[in-house]
């Protein structure tokens, strides 16, 4: 039997949010992804509402206004600080989860991280049913996805020139997928290495990772770059700023022709 994807499109924090489904029965398959809906945009207001830097009750709001009480009284609030600095001392500063006038933004992490945590809250274990192929989450671009059953997802990145062509296709069972860009809400991105990458594209296990170095990516800059997927081993590919295309796999990089 052939398998079914069924998709809807939600939005929360001024990103569109795809939910996606998988499985051999259209009717099962599409009142899984309506099932979805309410929980997940529940899962990302909740999530807006502490981490944004645009509303003023938020506890990064708090924070940046000098309550530093709440690294010691919230508890996620605190592993989010924390892991973002444990990605800059990794990334050797390169993802910085400060705004230009230094106060705290952890948009660069947060994003990722609400993806995955949903996704593994409240679509990983749909897998339990045999019938369900596969789920995935996609936020602006960036995506959590998983599979079973032989299936596997079709993820094309498209090209930072035109959002019609692809730069790369590939087809995963499990992991995450992430891209940063100027086309892509990149403009928020502080670029501290040289200015000469259009696109980055980071697989990873989890969309956090996946996300902070795509992040990451960009704001170091090719040489900067190419050092770090060589030092950490990472995957995926990038497009400079001549439009030239190099994939790399666990840290080894292949310019293409």
């Amino acid at each position: 039997m052939d398998t079914i994807i069924k998709s809807t499109v939600v939005e929360s924090m001024t990103i569109p949010f795809t939910i996606s489904v998988a499985g051999q029965d259209s009717e099962q398959v599409q009142s899984t992804v309506q099932s979805l809906i309410k929980p997940v945009l529940y899962r990302l207001e909740q999530i807006n509402q502490r981490y944004s830097t645009f509303l003023d009750h938020s506890l990064v709001s708090e924070f940046n206004r000098g309550n530093q009480q709440i690294l010691n009284t919230d508890a996620e609030f605190r592993f989010i600080y924390d892991q973002c600095q444990v990605m800059k001392h990794n990334s050797d500063g390169y993802f910085n989860a400060t705004d230009e006038f230094n106060h705290y933004d952890p948009l660069g992490y947060v994003k990722g991280w609400a993806i995955e945590t949903i996704f593994d809250q409240l679509m990983r274990p749909l897998l339990r049913n045999q019938f369900i192929d596969g789920v995935s989450l996609n936020g602006g671009g960036d995506l959590q996805f998983a599979s079973q059953n032989g299936f596997q997802w079709q993820i094309g990145i498209e090209s930072p020139i035109d959002r019609l062509q692809l730069v790369a296709s590939y087809q995963f069972k499990n992991g995450a997928v992430a891209t940063s860009g100027f086309s892509k809400r990149g403009a928020h991105i502080r670029i501290s290495g040289s200015n000469d990458l259009l696109q980055v594209t980071m697989y990873a296990s989890d969309l956090t990772n996946a996300d902070c170095w795509a992040t990451a990516g960009i704001a170091a800059g090719e040489l900067e770059l190419r050092r770090l997927i060589e030092q950490h081993h990472l995957t995926g590919c990038f497009v400079n700023q001549n439009q030239r295309l190099s994939y790399f796999i666990r840290g080894t990089i292949t310019d293409a022709e």
